[in-house]
């Protein structure tokens, strides 16, 4: 049996939250566009003693075959900054020409503000992986984020 996409968007993030409701500030806001083909979401996360109200953004999009690319970004909730200057961390999947990490597609952008540096990522392939990593690492342990290597 074949899932829509809207399902599985639908019941994956219902299961993530629910997994991680103990660091969620507030209900995520979660949508999908009419034609299936990209789901965003926004998911707040409790107050950073560091880096304040920070919250975990994402814009999948999938195909016929389900999920093809992603962007997941710990971000700082502040939407009044510019994403470039409230960005953390940035994870994705989607191809860049013009500059290549060693398993392309697969990179973090590492060094908030400047997305144009990218690394390799060999740890974060999905929403679980990065909430995992984000809250284990950041959220719980209440550190204060630092370019790293994945």
């Amino acid at each position: 049996m074949n899932i829509s996409n809207l399902d599985y968007f639908i019941t994956r993030n219902e299961i993530i939250v629910t997994s991680f409701q103990a660091y969620i500030a507030k209900t995520p806001t979660l949508k999908m566009n009419q034609s299936q083909t990209k789901g965003e979401g926004v998911i707040p996360f409790f107050i950073h003693s560091v880096h304040g109200e920070t919250c975990l953004r994402f814009i999948e999009k999938y195909d016929n075959t389900g999920l093809i690319h992603y962007h997941y970004g710990w971000e700082l909730l502040d939407t009044n900054n510019s994403v470039k200057t409230r960005q953390l961390i940035v994870f994705g999947s989607e191809p860049h020409a013009s500059v290549q990490t060693a398993i392309e597609p697969f990179h973090h952008h590492h060094i908030p503000g400047s997305p144009k540096q990218r690394q390799a990522c060999f740890t974060i392939r999905s929403l679980r992986d990065v909430m995992s990593f984000v809250i284990y690492n950041y959220i719980e342990t209440d550190a204060t984020y630092s370019p790293i290597q994945t």
